[in-house]
Formats: structure tokens, sequence, C-alpha cells
């Protein structure tokens, strides 16, 4: 009965833990937060933090980015959506596109970042989400 019982503990834990875990193609970082004292100004420069340029809005519950520039022609948009404690983090890329004239000033599309292994993107989007400290998960 005793082997039973924690038999099961293990199992809804690692099912807990599964739920929660990064998997291939999320694009949504999800946050939550305990303390959300002046919540907006730390993410904002959180972000900053890590060379975005933020747009400055009248919503005090978005915040959206210039696109940044890392890597050698990769563009990178990101957003965060302020919900009570929760915030969500997401974003798009873009590489600058090369022609007989040269690069182009900026992308001339963009795709949503996704999870996957070696994703730049995705590891910049979740070390703002860890700089600003709570429980991540995962859409």
């Amino acid at each position: 009965m005793q082997r039973s019982k924690i038999f099961i503990i293990l199992c809804l834990s690692f099912s807990f833990l599964s739920v929660n875990a990064q998997k291939e193609l999320d694009s949504i970082i999800k946050l939550t937060v305990h303390d959300t004292t002046n919540l907006y100004n730390r993410i904002k420069w959180t972000m900053i933090d890590y060379d975005f340029i933020v747009k400055d809005l009248p919503s005090r519950d978005t915040i959206k980015t210039y696109p940044r520039e890392f890597l050698n022609n990769d563009f990178m948009i990101a957003n965060a959506i302020i919900k009570g404690n929760t915030i969500k983090f997401f974003g798009i890329w873009g590489s600058r596109k090369l022609s007989i004239v040269g690069y182009s000033l900026s992308p001339k599309d963009y795709s949503r970042i996704i999870y996957y292994k070696g994703c730049v993107e995705w590891k910049i989007l979740r070390k703002v989400a860890e700089s600003i400290g709570g429980f991540i998960s995962f859409e």
C-alpha cells in the first residue's frame, strides 16, 4: 500500500513537470510573478538590458520593441502582454535579404519565434523572462 502511494505521487509529479516543459514549436513564454509592483517598468527595463529599444505605447499592459539586430543579419521584435500577475512573451524574427546592390535595411517578412533546439531568438526571450523571475510555463 505504501509503495503504491509513493508510485502514484511520483507519476503525478512527473506528469506535472512534462505539462510545463518546453516543447518543440512552443511560441509563447508565460511568466507568472508573485510581486506585481511596478511590473510594466521592470519588464521594460529588463528588455532594455537585453539591447531592445522599447516603443512608448499609451497602453500599460503591452510592451513592444523596435527590431533588434543580432547575429549577422537577423532581426527580432519582442512583445510582452501583461494581464494581472501573468506576462506572455512572444516575438517575430526575420533576416535581411541580399541582392546585387547589397543587404536591405530590414527584412521583407517576419516569422513567429518558435522553440526548437538551438533557436537563438527563443533563448533571448527566455532570458528576459528568467531575469524578471517567477514561474515559467510554455504555450
